[in-house]
């Protein structure tokens, strides 16, 4: 399963209200394995994945070194991730940005969205994925903003 999990604010701009992640950012990044941009790294050089878990770092540059993090994988080519997760039990959490965040959109199963009312750092609108054919599931009000889940609505059959 494939499930986009991203924070914006109330502008659907991207990123991080002072560089503080919201409690629930926790809550919906929970996965087996986790796909960012390149440019995204910075904020998980920490490590802090349990073990087993990869997190894929798509890049159009291969010669990307990243020392010291033996969970950390590069990749070129997103496909070979959609055609590994999209029908997989294991699920594959897509944390950002924006260009990622698009790229495996269409092959979402799920999708969370955290809307704080900070303003965030980011420069990035990202507000694409609204477009998409969803189906809320479930809201969670919180001091601060406001989660939404929701899962993608079957195709029609004719």
């Amino acid at each position: 399963m494939i499930k986009l999990a991203f924070m914006v604010d109330t502008a659907y701009v991207l990123g991080f209200g002072n560089k503080e992640l919201p409690f629930q950012m926790d809550k919906i990044t929970v996965g087996d394995h986790y796909v960012a941009g390149r440019k995204n790294l910075q904020f998980y050089k920490n490590n802090i994945f349990k073990s087993g878990t990869i997190l894929y770092i798509v890049s159009r540059s291969s010669s990307s070194r990243i020392k010291d993090m033996v969970n950390i994988k590069m990749i070129s080519d997103y496909m070979e991730l959609v055609h590994k997760y999209k029908d997989s039990k294991d699920s594959l959490v897509v944390i950002g940005g924006k260009e990622i965040l698009m790229l495996f959109l269409p092959y979402a199963s799920e999708i969370s969205v955290i809307i704080t009312n900070k303003k965030t750092s980011g420069d990035t609108v990202f507000k694409e994925w609204k477009t998409f054919n969803l189906r809320l599931k479930k809201i969670e009000e919180w001091p601060g903003g406001i989660t939404y889940y929701y899962s993608k609505k079957p195709a029609p059959v004719y």
